[in-house]
């Protein structure tokens, strides 16, 4: 298809008739999911999507809540590591895009000293005797929970952390609830 003019004639009952067409073509772009990345680091971090090509305003969708939500402005907030399609669905015709959540925790951390060390285990012990006394920031907390991650913190994380640095254990958290 393309610009350009034509003349169609038709023959009704022996008369002819006869009319001009003229056509213009201007092609219409591809709708698309736009983003400056397509990787959202950081457990609650947020990634806004845009959409290009039209000014319809699309009904946006995860296809894994688990690991990204997204808002009705297209901001995909992360929730848990894992790959997720989101959707713009825009006159009933889907248009996705990928997105790689990863996590910015250095699970076994719990002084968040960027390694993982003795002084680690130190900190779970003396949060677990006295958690007042030894208080530790709930990001803290998240990087020390690694013995049934999700349960809390205990002295079976403490020994994890120990199980790690003395090669152990080759990767933390060590077990999920």
């Amino acid at each position: 298809m393309g610009s350009g003019s034509c003349q169609i004639i038709a023959l009704i009952n022996g008369v002819n008739y006869v009319m001009n067409v003229t056509s213009e073509y201007a092609p219409v772009a591809a709708i698309e999911i736009y983003a400056e990345s397509t990787e959202i680091s950081g457990i609650g971090n947020t990634l806004a999507l845009t959409v290009l090509n039209t000014d319809e305003t699309p009904e946006w969708i995860s296809t894994d809540i688990n690991v990204a939500t997204v808002d009705e402005n297209g901001v995909v907030t992360a929730m848990g590591e894992g790959t997720v399609l989101i959707i713009a669905k825009i006159n009933n015709v889907p248009y996705t895009i990928t997105i790689t959540v990863k996590s910015d925790v250095l699970y076994g951390d719990a002084n968040l000293s960027g390694d993982v060390n003795i002084s680690d285990a130190v900190a779970i012990l003396s949060y677990v005797s006295n958690s007042d006394k030894y208080a530790l920031s709930e990001q803290q907390i998240d990087a020390a929970d690694v013995y049934m991650r999700g349960d809390g913190l205990n002295n079976m994380d403490a020994l994890s952390v120990q199980k790690f640095i003395s090669n152990n254990l080759s990767v933390l958290p060590e077990s999920y609830t």
